[in-house]
């Protein structure tokens, strides 16, 4: 059921979205989680086994910080071990991120971590206008209500 869900996914991301976008979707790489997860821990292993300077693990650390909220987003939406299309091209994304983050990880992990309080703070802000506006119908409609009661037909 999820794998055919996700064939769907695919297939809009491909066939029925911009070209900009189809043609972002299409020239990620497709990576597994583990792929990721195993780069990111072999540069971290040199990083400690050499005499790296402690700006470069910094830098290694804000990484790790960026894979670590791609996967929590990931699995709120996905089992971590999804191999669909879909889910290696998420992480094709995330390998591409982590690669450019390199070169300025503070400025990309705070572009991401903008993109993420806007996904996620916008269907709130749309549910609570939606919720607002319930409310007020109905509260225009109790009111009549209570009109016409306190004065009946004449």
């Amino acid at each position: 059921m999820l794998e055919d869900h996700m064939e769907k996914v695919e297939d809009f991301l491909i066939h029925r979205t911009s070209f900009t976008d189809s043609r972002a979707y299409k020239s990620c790489s497709s990576l597994l989680r583990t792929d990721v997860h195993s780069m990111l821990e072999n540069e971290g292993k040199e990083l400690l086994n050499s005499d790296t300077p402690t700006e470069k693990l910094k830098v290694h650390e804000d990484i790790i910080d960026i894979f670590n909220t791609a996967d929590s987003l990931f699995q709120f939406f996905l089992p971590m071990t999804s191999k669909t299309p879909t889910a290696m091209k998420f992480w094709g994304a995330v390998h591409r991120i982590v690669c450019v983050s390199c070169m300025n990880p503070r400025k990309i992990m705070n572009s991401f971590l903008t993109a993420i309080n806007r996904a996620s703070v916008k269907p709130v802000q749309m549910m609570a206008n939606q919720r607002r506006g319930i409310l007020n119908y109905f509260q225009a409609d109790l009111l009549s209500m209570s009109l016409i009661r306190s004065n009946p037909l004449q």
